[in-house]
């Protein structure tokens, strides 16, 4: 081979190399730990119990973590219902 072809060929080896180290980089994820989700505008927090009874934060009350089994976002309480048999019935 002509000595310019093989200079030419370990140039455009050296620029692929280069390329390559930067396609193998490893993405380092920003955030650890997954985002709460976030209620949307006139969404409410509705916790359940077991037996179908709940607490929303309209509501002075508290609930133990022990007691609480589902825990959902809701415009009211039927569409709060609603989505907690769906969760049972699962």
């Amino acid at each position: 081979m002509k000595s310019k072809s093989i200079g030419t060929m370990a140039i455009m080896m050296a620029m692929l190399s280069q390329q390559d180290n930067f396609n193998f980089r490893e993405e380092v994820p920003k955030n650890k730990y997954p985002k709460e989700p976030m209620p949307q505008k006139g969404q409410f927090h509705y916790w359940f119990r077991h037996d179908g009874t709940f607490l929303n934060e309209k509501q002075s009350e508290r609930m133990k973590k022990e007691e609480c089994v589902f825990v959902c976002f809701a415009i009211n309480d039927k569409n709060a219902i609603r989505k907690f048999k769906k969760f049972i019935n699962q």
